[in-house]
């Protein structure tokens, strides 16, 4: 993962948002582009994702799980990070930060995971407000 992605800031986003995020350029090949999201008016530029959801799903070899914030399903890629999962012993059920990269944009958005955090031993305060949190990020900085 490139430097840049890493110095941008994570947007805070709904899965249902993930499947309005287009290439800046589809024509290029480049693995390090950014995504764009029209929102408000304004066309917002993604490089980093942040999205917090149940674990509807877990891969077999630990090296995926499903992501389900109520407006959508996204996968969620470990492939590079399994050692995230293990280390935060999510189960089908937990309620999850995860920091990431889109890396494709179909049926079911796929995250490559930077950094999954497991909220649910504070999820009766994390989940009510996430919804609160998003739409108020997204009203005023996209104005």
């Amino acid at each position: 993962m490139s430097n840049s992605k890493l110095t941008s800031p994570a947007r805070k986003l709904f899965v249902r948002q993930l499947g309005e995020c287009k290439l800046n350029d589809p024509s290029s090949n480049s693995s390090t582009q950014p995504y764009i999201l029209p929102l408000n008016g304004r066309t917002v530029e993604i490089q980093i994702v942040w999205l917090q959801g149940t674990v509807a799903e877990i891969g077999d070899n630990y090296d995926n799980f499903v992501l389900d914030d109520t407006t959508g399903t996204a996968l969620i890629d470990l492939k590079n990070a399994k050692k995230i999962l293990k280390a935060t012993t999510l189960k089908s059920g937990a309620y999850v930060m995860v920091i990431g990269s889109i890396q494709a944009n179909k049926s079911r958005p796929t995250v490559k995971a930077i950094k999954v955090t497991n909220l649910s031993d504070k999820q009766m305060l994390y989940e009510p407000m996430w919804n609160l949190e998003v739409i108020d990020i997204q009203k005023h900085y996209c104005k």
